[in-house]
């Protein structure tokens, strides 16, 4: 069995400003700023002598508040299709 390194699924994610609800439903005060996250996912590939990908393990990955880490969305691919 080979044993791969692989880093990737890079992207930049813009997360916008969060503000406190002020009278009749308008923005209030400011209560987090604007930020950009960048994200990679980077996995150990075990692969046999027949190229099979027999397992991925990750190594570093960035876990979202809600939802799924960024190396489990990347990794799925497009379910949609």
């Amino acid at each position: 069995m080979t044993v791969y390194s692989w880093k990737g699924g890079y992207k930049k994610r813009t997360i916008p400003a969060q503000y406190a609800e002020g009278e009749n439903g308008k923005k209030g005060k400011r209560i987090a700023s604007a930020r950009t996250e960048f994200l990679s996912c980077s996995v150990q590939l075990n692969v046999s002598s027949d190229y099979v990908i027999r397992s991925v393990q990750v190594l570093g990955d960035r876990k979202t508040s809600s939802g799924p880490s960024w190396c489990d969305e990347f990794l799925a691919g497009d379910k949609t299709k």
